[in-house]
This record gives structure tokens, C-alpha cells and sequence, in this order.
């Protein structure tokens, strides 16, 4: 690589991306001078980190990425986007003193202003473990420095107060710290993580700063109060954002008002003044854009400023002048001196202009793939390249790594050395080298070849990787029972959630379940009885009467239907088991050239979902295979491969989609992944005229057509085919009961695949798992990037400027309300608001002719928007929507707005959503609840668990059928799931093939164990979460116990007495479950039991163990008194656990049949 002069040059030319960050790096050790990087966006600003961090990983990056919410809007920027500002900028006065960092910052960031370097280093706080810290005085600091208080810590920015615990999450780091105190002493110090709430790492020290570039005190209020009265000069009586600030409150938005917070303002630079600057060239142009844009949304906002109507309300905007700066003021901020271009390009020679003398690698061959005929150029130049330097081979996953290693070792290129970074390669010759690089192109220099994945395989969809987060036990704990919920009692009905109550029983408390039934009565339900308790889902039904009938006759119906469900999963099981079908292999060769014009990486579930599929049809069973996964998440393709070996081997395929649409999608993707094959796909739908029909039906018959793809056409009497061996359903439950019936004719013989979107929960999935294969594709593919979501009340010229954006850009957008009486005032603020977009409605009323026209009208890219209610099929592949506004948001739960907002998003394209609610409307508890864990929610296949977990109900009736439907309605999804799930174990039993051992959905003991056992207020202070933990528990499996219990002492210290008693008496719970006992009361006399029907599987033997435990056993009708000499609570939980243990071992013993007690 050329050396640099001695003088820093102005412009760096042909230095194409990648070599930039070696020259900067090179910069730093001949000058010791620090760097800043100024890149064009944030995408750049994330490769160049890579890169750094590749080079040279003991470099000290700092990032100080723009806002990413739009400006002069009523968003505040992502609490994770202020907190890397913040931390760059609080920490900048100790990076200054060590010397040796590098600042990362974009066009946008570079040029907006910001509080001057006092506010933050006055505001620093560093805690040590051991050090003397008062727990009053510090929860003072969180709220004066903008922190939240919050029941659980999931966003920088907040804390949560748990006795002697503080949790709290300060910017600039990972992950949030649980800091211990004990007095006043800092005695532990823990990060933990957000999503499951354990601990991952120890430290021994964190430093705090604000939360937000806006510190409310006094001095900043007075200001503010001050320059808003002076740039408006207008009353401020009616102004909620004037009001709020001088009360103190920390308002959404509030950032967009930054400037009248301070007597002056800086820019990054400033903090940063013995740095050098180093420019990317396209940043002057998108400054120019930028401030153009910001100017037209200034004079927007000052025009609309006083106008209040249904949809917005007054907004008075900070003059651009007071916030951003130009390019020119940008120059006289960083000398002449200080700052250099850098450009890819050749730049005459003149002072001050240094040629680096790098190139871009060539694309080798646009074709993508790894057959040897798509890359086989790679070989001759790895070869040629290596006579001249070392060669880096860039790979984006580890996954791509491995396939290109294994093909240059197909090519006896066998001396690779794989590496995860450069640092002790720089003196290295001729070697050729592998590793982990996110660089989109690669570059060429005097030592060094590197070579990217899009190098190899041409043009390439930007990839975003975001942790998978384990949502299972926080979405259990979330909003599972509010104050007012309906809950379905299994032996009492429908009843309303109140509270948790103590109750004083024996002198000793007792937590219950307050549950409230017609009439005002009262039912306390013991919290370990948790498990008899479901969510109904619906809140509108009436509440039942303790003790009436109406409850156990709607059960008993359900029962008996149940029964027949139960009756027919169960023989379809043993059907399936019976029946043969053809085997279906593929031939290596086709199969290879299939795989390699699959223009992405494939997913682990969609490997196992394939592998599924292609062991079911070479097994010689008929496959029944469900394919569930979200939208975009590569269902198809596992339809196409299946499909491919199908006809390959002579036998036809029929693809049934619902809609023409759908139709039309599948047959584009087919067409496309199979054009390289001697295969004839055709359709049967509205897309073919009618007149074309008897030729398609002809083809059809006589084997010439191979795959066809239609709508319910294929499912009439004319159709018929030579040889189908395979049908692949999409959607089923969006098709009517009498094209249900056809398909289930169509399905004898055949293998069959079934495509959803629709989640399933795990429980529905074990149900029915024995008459239908399940595979799930949970995780996005590699080139999906998260949706970028706002949650903020709706704004006319956010929306605007929102829909515009995507017109601009070429995409398409959504606008979706929940009520039909909405979309007339929505329409007319499109009319007016936003004349340059033309759009769509839809809506439920329409008829299906109507709707599936509108629909096609916005697929085929004729309309810029489409304003609708809910009813637009999920399913759709759009991948030109990207942007979707959802107006009153606060009316759809968790689920919906999961599924609402998945519209978007369905390609590598930045997808945006506004999650809305009506201004100056106060939202429920609730509401506020289920919004801001949606807004924390943003990674991509979290949502789908999240889905599953609160799943709109009408889903799984759908995938059961509309009778089972409206059961679920009637008792709630998960004691359906329940129920259903016992029919199906006392089928299987009664045949034998279950062990004989109760239900743990059909037992729930009721104990008595003379102690205290609970988990008290002053330990887990919030209400919702104390009771999300009770429901974890109550589900919880006894192995399963001793790692909650673990994570209960992680978030909230040691357990007390009280809470320890809790998960003994579980344990004590899950005996006598397995023991068949509803009933045991123990004291230090002894216990007394009673068995669940009054059954026991070997009585026989349990007179004979009775006989053993000495004298003054009493059997009653109902029960059996067993005498002991427990002399403290020790001595007596183990009594009871042995005693428990014995009758277990009793139980399972072989037996006949099982005996009544009576």
C-alpha cells in the first residue's frame, strides 16, 4: 500500500471503499492523530465500523449516528439511536486523553447541531462495585438525567426499583445492569439481558449519562420557556408542549425544540477538535438534499402552524437556521488542514492531491450461484493475483464462507487460511485468506487483493443481521391478565380478573385470584391453582353464575364434540400409518443446478422444513405436511422444490391458491425458479381467458402439463389428471366448506403440502401433530432488514411527508384503520393533504369480486396507496409496500398489529411504520402497555413468536374449521386447546398407545401444607409482573422449576422464606399430579388424601403400602387419613414428598385396569 505524505493531503483519489479505511488507519500511526469519518448514510457509517474493526479490532470506535426519526415531527429518535449519541458524546473528554479512537458519524449527523460539551461532562456519573453510593440520591439522578420508571427494563433509558435492586439501562451499552445494594454499598454489579431478564456478565464498574440530548432542570426550562416566547411571541396558554416542558415533563418529540434548550450550540466536531476529518465525497450532495428537504418541512409546519382539526394540532417549529448547518459552514468549522475528501475516482494531480492508486475488483460474473459454470473465473484470478499479494476472500456469513472454501478446495486451491481479522497478516506474503467481512465491493492495491461475495456472485440485496430475541417468557409475563380481563374458570365459567388479594388463612397469608361472576359473587382462587385459569380473548361475553348450569352444559356439548374432533385426528393418524405412496427422489445433477439459481442464502428452518419435505415424499407414506411461516419468509420455495422433484420424476403437481392473486404470485415465482427445466406450468383462473380453458383442462388430462397452478377452478368436476402425485394447497382455511370437501377427494393418493401464514401455537402443533406433519419457518431470510417502526399520534405532515417518501422512491404504501366509518375522513385528508398520491379503499362490505379487483388494481402498481380496514389478506406478497401508517393503533391488539404491520417489509428495502393513535386522546393502561412493548418489539422473527403467543383466535379456528371456531369463542382459546388435547390423550390411552398417566391439564391439587407460601409485595413490587411470574409457575414443569428459580433470584435478590415455601409447594403440586391426588392437607398429624375421582391405578398395592405405615390409617368414603409424627415443617415437606414418591412408584406399577376407590 503507498505510503502517505507527510502533509496531509486534501483529497485522497482512487481510493475505492475498504482501501479508505487501511489509509486512515495507516494516517493515525504515522501522525497519532485521531480520525473522524464523515460517510454518506448509515449503512456506510456500518460498514465502515466492519472494516475497522476488521483491520485493526484494538482501534476504539465510537459511533454518532443522525436521528432516525423525521424532522420536525412529534417522534424522538430510537432510545438505542440517543443512546450511542450520548455515550460518544459523554465519553469524548476521556477518549481525547487516551488518544488512538476513531469517531463515525454520516452526511446528517455531521451537520446537526448539538448541546454544547458542558451539559454532558457536568452530568457524567461512574458507579464502582464497592464503592459508597446512596440508592435515594441515585434514583434521583435517573429522573433528573430523563430515565423512566418502569415495572421491567426492556429500552436504554429506563429503571426499574426492586428493594434493594436497581435495574437500569444507561446509554451506550448492550445490554441493561442490575445493580445490588447493600446499604449503601455498591455490592454487585450484573448486566443482564432485556429479552429473558438473567444475567450474562459481571462488572466492576458503568458510567451514566442522560438520557436525552434535552436535560430538564430549571435552567434549561427558563430558556426554553424564554426563546419559545421570543421566536412566536404568541399566547401559550393553549400550547400542551409549552405547558408540558414548563412543567418538567419529558415529552415524545421533544428533541425537534433542541436549540431554545441552550444559550449555544455545537457540532460534533467541536467535541472532537484534535482529530482529523476524513470526508466521503458524496456527503456534500447529500447535505445539499438534505437541507432542502428540512427547509420544505419548516415552511410545511409554519404554514399549518396554529391550524387545529380532527387529524393534527398546532405545531411550532424550530427555525432550521438555529439546528443544521450548510456544507460551506461545515468547512469553515474544520480547517483547511484538518479535513480530506476521499473519492474512488482519478483526480487530476495538483497540490494536495494524493492518488492511492487503488481499483475496484471486477464482478467476475453477474450470474449468481456456486455451480463451477458461475464462478469458474474465480479460480484463475485467486491464482494470478497471488503472484503480486495476499488475497482476502470477503464473506457475509459464515454460511457462504464455508461453500466458497469447499468449491476452491474442489479446485485444488487448498492453502486457505481462515481469519477473523488483519492484525497479524500486515507483513505477510502471497497468502490467501477467508473470513467474516460485511464490504459490499472489494478493492485492489499494492499488497493487497480483497475480494467480496458480490465480487463473486454479482449484485447482492444489502443484508441486516438483528439478534433473535428469546421472547417466550417475556411475552408470557406481558399483559397476560389485566385488572377487568375476562378469564375462563375449567369448573366455574367465565368470571372478570379484579386483583391479587391476601388472604389470611390459619394466620398465615395466602395469595388468591380475585375472580368476580354474575351477581356480584366472589371467587378467590389460590394463586398455585393458576393453571385452572385461561384468557377468554373476547371481553364482551357475560359472565356466568357460580354454581348455575349454563357453564357445565356448554362444556359438556364442547366435550362431546371434542370427542368426534379427537376421534378423527386420531384416526387419520393411524390411516396415514397404513396407506403407501410413490417414492420421490431427486437426481443430483438437476437438483444441484435448482439449488444454485436460488438467488439467496436458505435459513436453518427453511433447510429443516425442506429436508422435511424431501424425506416425506422418498419415505412411500403419503406426506400431509403443514409449511407455517410468515409472509416472505420462503414458504414458496420449499413449494417449488417439492414441486420440482415431483414432476421431475413423472408424476403431475396441482398448486390451489384462494385468490387470483395469489394465483398470479405463484405462478410468477414458479415460472421464474423453474425456467432452466423441460417443464410445462400452466394456470387455471380468471388470468386465463375462458375460451383457452378445454386446452389447459386437455393438457392437464393428458399428461402434457406438468404443474398447474389456479383458484377453486381446479377443484371442478372437468378437471381431471393423467398422473398428479403431489397437491399443494395454499391458505386452506380462505377457501369455503365446498371446496374444502373437493380438496379433501383431490388429497386420496397424493402427497400433500399446505401452506399458512396463519401461526400456530406449540400446544395446537403437539394436538394435532399426530395426523398432520408441522414444520415451522420462524426466522426472516438473511436479506430482510426490520421494519423501522414509529409509535407516535397521528400527524398530517408526518403522513405526508411518509406517503410522498415512498412515492418518491418508487414503493407503494398502506394506510389501515380499524373501523369502515373511518376511511371517509381518511380519504378526504388524502384529497387534500396529500393530492399528489393517487390510492385504493377497501374494506370488509365490499363484495369479494369488488374487493379482489382493488386489491389486483394496487399489486399491479397502478395506485401509489390503499387505504383499508383489516380485511386485505395478509398473505399478499408486495414487495414494492414499504411504507404502512396504521390510524388508531391503540384499538388493535399485540397480534394485529404484528400482523397489520408484516405487510411491509417483504424485501431488502427499508420498510416504515407509523404506529398512530388521535392526538390529545388519553389512551387506557393498556393500550399504553401493548404499544410500547410493540415499539421494543422490532426484531425481525420476534414478532412471529409474539404472534403465535397472542394469537387472534379467529386464526386457529380457521385452521380447525367454523365449528371448532365457535367454540373457541364461547370458552376461550387456550381451554380449547386444553380440552382438545385431553380427548385426544384419553384416545390414544384407551388404544393403548399412551402410558396411563393423568393429564396435567385435568388435574390442578388443591394443598393445604401448613406454611406460608407466596410471593410477598415488598419482593416483586409490580402488580403485572408479580403476576406474570404466578403464571409462569403455574405452567411450569417441576424440572423446569430450579432454572426459574434462578432467574426470580437474578432479577430480584435473594429469595425470602415465603417464596422459597412457593416453589416447594409446586414441587409438592406436580407429586401429587403425577400421584392422581386433587386433594392433599397436611399437618404435623399427618395427611390426608384424596385421589382424583376417587381412582388409583393399583389398589390392590396401596393396601398394602397403607398396611405399612403403622397404626391409625382411616379410609373414608372420600378420602385417606395417613398418621405421622412430623415434628417441625423440615421434617414435614420431606415426609410428604417421600410419601408422594411411594405412590407414584405404586401407581406406575402395572395394573389391569384402574379400580374405583368408592
Amino acid at each position: 500500500m503507498k505510503e502517505l505524505p507527510p502533509k496531509a493531503p486534501a483529497i485522497l483519489s482512487e481510493t475505492p471503499e475498504g482501501l479508505d479505511v487501511r489509509l486512515m488507519l495507516q494516517f493515525m500511526e504515522q501522525t497519532g492523530r485521531p480520525v473522524i469519518h464523515v460517510a454518506r448514510d448509515e449503512r456506510r457509517l456500518e460498514e465502515v465500523k466492519n472494516l475497522f474493526s476488521f483491520f485493526s479490532p484494538e482501534t476504539r470506535i465510537v459511533e454518532f449516528p443522525a436521528w432516525d426519526c423525521p424532522p420536525y415531527s412529534r417522534i424522538s429518535p430510537n432510545p438505542r439511536v440517543k443512546s450511542k449519541r450520548i455515550y460518544t458524546l459523554g465519553t469524548s473528554r476521556g477518549l481525547r486523553r487516551k488518544g488512538g479512537y476513531v469517531v463515525l458519524c454520516t452526511a446528517n449527523s455531521a451537520t446537526q447541531k448539538i448541546p454544547p460539551q458542558y451539559v454532558f461532562h457536568n452530568s457524567h456519573f461512574r458507579i464502582e462495585l464497592q464503592q459508597n453510593v446512596n440508592p435515594t440520591k441515585f434514583q434521583n439522578y435517573l429522573t433528573l438525567m430523563g430515565f423512566n420508571n418502569v415495572s421491567k427494563v426492556l429500552e436504554p433509558g429506563e429503571f426499574a426499583l426492586r428493594g434493594g435492586i436497581i435495574d437500569v439501562f444507561p446509554p451506550g451499552y448492550g445490554n441493561p445492569f442490575r445493580i445490588d445494594f447493600f446499604g449503601d454499598t455498591v455490592d454487585g454489579l450484573r448486566q443482564f439481558s432485556p429479552e429473558t431478564q438473567i444475567t450474562v456478565a459481571r462488572r466492576k464498574r458503568v458510567d451514566f449519562f442522560p438520557v436525552s440530548e434535552v436535560i430538564l432542570d430549571e435552567g434549561s426550562i427558563t430558556r426554553f420557556r424564554k426563546n419559545f416566547r421570543t421566536q412566536f411571541g404568541i399566547n401559550q396558554d393553549d400550547l400542551s408542549i409549552y405547558q408540558s416542558i414548563s412543567a418538567g415533563i419529558l415529552i415524545q418529540g421533544i428533541e425537534h425544540w433542541l436549540p431554545f434548550f441552550y444559550d449555544k450550540m455545537e457540532l460534533i466536531f467541536d467535541y472532537f477538535p484534535e482529530a482529523f476529518v476524513f470526508v466521503e465525497e458524496e456527503v456534500k450532495q447529500r447535505i445539499s438534499s438534505r437541507l432542502e428537504f428540512i427547509n420544505e418541512l419548516y415552511e410545511s409546519r409554519r404554514a399549518n402552524g396554529s391550524r387545529t382539526n380532527h387529524f393534527e394540532q398546532n405545531y411550532y417549529p424550530c427555525p432550521p437556521g438555529n439546528f443544521f448547518v450548510d456544507y460551506k459552514s461545515l468547512q469553515k468549522t474544520i480547517k483547511a488542514e484538518n479535513r480530506c475528501i476521499i473519492t474512488p475516482y482519478k483526480v487530476p494531480a495538483r497540490t494536495r492531491v494524493h492518488s492511492c492508486g487503488g481499483k475496484r475488483v471486477s464482478s467476475i460474473k453477474p450470474e449468481r450461484g456456486l455451480s463451477k459454470s458461475s464462478i469458474n473465473n474465480l479460480p484463475e484470478l485467486i491464482r494470478e493475483e497471488l503472484t503480486k499479494r495476499n488475497v482476502l476472500i470477503a464473506c457475509w456469513t459464515e454460511g457462504s464462507l464455508e461453500r466458497i472454501e469447499e468449491y476452491l478446495r474442489d479446485e485444488n486451491i487448498t492453502h486457505i487460511q481462515k481469519v477473523d481479522n488483519f492484525t497479524n497478516l500486515r507483513d505477510s506474503n502471497n497468502l490467501l485468506m477467508i473470513g467474516v467481512l460485511k464490504l459490499a465491493w472489494g478493492f485492489t492495491c499494492d499488497d493487497l487483493t480483497v475480494i467480496s461475495e458480490q465480487d463473486i456472485f454479482g449484485p447482492r440485496k444489502k443484508i441486516h443481521y438483528s439478534k433473535k430475541k428469546s421472547t417466550t417468557n417475556f411475552l408470557k409475563e406481558f399483559g397476560e391478565l389485566l385488572p377487568g380481563d375476562l378469564i375462563v374458570h375449567r369448573d366455574h365459567g367465565v368470571g372478570k380478573f379484579l386483583e391479587i388479594d391476601k388472604i389470611i388463612t390459619a394466620g398465615r397469608n395466602q395469595d388468591c385470584i380475585a375472580l368476580e361472576y354474575s351477581g356480584g359473587t366472589k371467587l378467590y382462587l389460590p394463586v398455585e391453582n393458576m393453571d385452572l385459569l385461561s384468557k377468554l380473548g373476547n371481553n364482551e361475553a357475560r359472565l356466568d353464575v357460580i354454581g348455575g348450569t349454563a357453564w357445565q352444559e356448554r362444556k359438556a356439548k364442547l366435550k362431546k364434540d371434542l370427542l368426534a374432533l379427537a376421534g378423527d385426528l386420531v384416526a387419520t393418524s393411524a390411516k396415514r400409518k397404513l396407506e403407501s405412496a410413490p417414492v420421490l427422489r431427486y437426481e443430483s445433477k438437476e437438483w444441484d443446478l435448482l439449488l444454485s439459481k436460488f438467488p439467496f442464502m436458505e435459513t436453518a428452518d427453511q433447510e429443516k422444513a425442506i429436508a422435511d419435505v424431501l424425506y416425506d415424499l422418498e419415505s412411500g407414506k403419503p406426506m400431509d405436511r403443514l409449511i407455517c411461516g410468515d409472509v416472505g419468509f420462503g414458504k414458496t420455495e420449499v413449494a417449488i422444490r417439492a414441486a420440482f422433484i415431483t414432476a421431475m420424476s413423472g408424476k403431475q403437481v396441482a398448486v390451489v391458491a384462494p385468490t387470483t392473486l395469489l394465483v398470479r404470485q405463484h405462478l410468477t415465482k414458479f415460472q421464474e425458479r423453474l425456467q432452466s427445466f423441460p417443464l410445462e406450468i400452466s394456470n387455471l383462473s380468471r388470468l386465463v381467458p375462458q375460451k383457452s380453458h378445454p386446452e389447459v383442462l386437455s393438457r392437464l388430462e393428458n399428461g402434457t402439463t406438468d404443474i398447474v397452478i389456479g383458484t377453486h377452478a381446479l377443484l371442478g368436476s372437468k378437471v381431471k389428471f393423467e398422473n398428479l402425485g403431489l397437491l399443494i394447497i395454499d391458505e386452506e382455511q380462505n377457501f369455503g366448506v365446498v371446496q374444502k370437501e373437493k380438496l379433501k377427494k383431490l388429497k386420496d393418493g397424493v402427497h400433500v403440502l399446505t401452506l399458512t401464514a396463519t401461526p400456530i401455537p406449540r400446544t395446537l402443533q403437539l394436538t394435532i401433530s399426530g395426523a398432520r406433519d408441522i414444520s415451522l419457518i420462524g426466522t426472516p431470510p438473511l436479506d430482510r432488514i426490520a421494519i423501522k417502526t414509529f409509535v407516535t399520534e397521528f400527524d398530517p405532515i408526518m403522513v405526508r411527508q411518509a406517503l410522498l417518501r415512498e412515492k418518491q422512491r418508487g414503493g407503494q404504501s398502506f394506510l389501515i384503520t380499524p373501523r369502515i366509518k373511518d376511511l371517509e375522513p381518511l380519504e378526504r385528508f388524502l384529497e387534500e393533504q396529500v393530492p399528489e398520491i393517487t390510492f385504493t379503499k377497501a374494506h370488509g362490505q365490499m363484495k369479494p369480486d369488488e374487493l379482489e379487483k382493488k386489491v389486483v388494481h394496487f399489486y399491479s402498481g397502478k395506485t401509489d396507496a390503499m387505504l383499508s380496514t383489516t380485511i386485505v389478506a395478509s398473505g399478499l406478497d408486495i414487495p414494492s409496500a414499504n411504507t404502512i401508517i396504521i390510524y388508531d393503533a391503540q384499538k388493535f391488539g399485540l397480534a394485529q398489529l404484528y400482523q397489520i404491520r408484516g405487510r411491509v417489509g417483504r424485501s431488502s428495502v427499508r420498510a416504515y411504520a407509523y404506529i398512530t393513535y388521535p392526538p390529545n386522546r388519553k389512551l387506557t393502561e393498556g393500550a399504553v402497555s401493548r404499544l410500547r412493548v410493540f415499539s421494543s418489539l422490532n426484531s425481525l422473527g420476534a414478532g412471529f413468536s409474539l404472534a403465535a403467543h397472542d394469537l387472534d383466535h379467529r386464526g386457529a379456528g380457521n385452521l380447525l374449521g367454523e365449528q371448532q371456531s365457535g367454540h373457541i369463542q364461547e370458552v376461550g382459546f387456550e381451554l380449547y386447546l386444553k380440552m382438545l388435547q385431553e380427548a385426544v390423550e384419553n384416545l390414544e390411552r384407551e388404544r393403548g398407545e399412551l402410558k396411563k398417566k393423568k393429564s396435567k391439564n385435568v388435574i390442578s391439587p388443591k394443598l393445604n401444607l401448613g406454611m406460608e407460601a407466596r410471593i410477598p409485595e415488598d419482593y416483586i413490587k409490580d402488580l403485572n409482573t408479580r403476576l406474570g411470574i404466578y403464571r409462569r409457575l403455574s405452567d411450569m414443569e417441576d424440572e423446569d422449576l430450579n432454572s426459574i428459580a434462578e432467574e426470580i433470584t437474578d432479577r430480584f435478590g435473594s429469595m425470602p422464606k415465603e417464596v422459597k415455601n412457593f416453589f416447594i409447594l409446586l414441587n409438592i403440586k406436580d407429586l401429587c399430579i403425577n400421584a392422581g391426588i386433587s386433594n392433599l392437607d397436611c399437618s404435623e398429624k399427618g395427611a390426608s388424601i384424596k385421589f382424583f375421582n376417587n381412582e388409583f391405578n393399583n389398589p390392590d398395592q396401596l393396601m398394602r403400602f397403607l398396611n405399612t405405615q403403622g397404626p391409625g390409617i382411616r379410609i373414608f368414603q372420600d378420602r385417606i387419613f395417613i398418621p405421622k409424627k412430623w415434628v417441625d415443617e423440615k421434617t414435614r415437606i420431606r415426609g410428604i414428598q417421600k410419601l408422594l414418591k411411594d405412590l407414584i412408584s405404586l401407581g406406575e406399577e402395572k395394573q389391569a385396569k384402574v379400580v374405583s376407590l368408592h
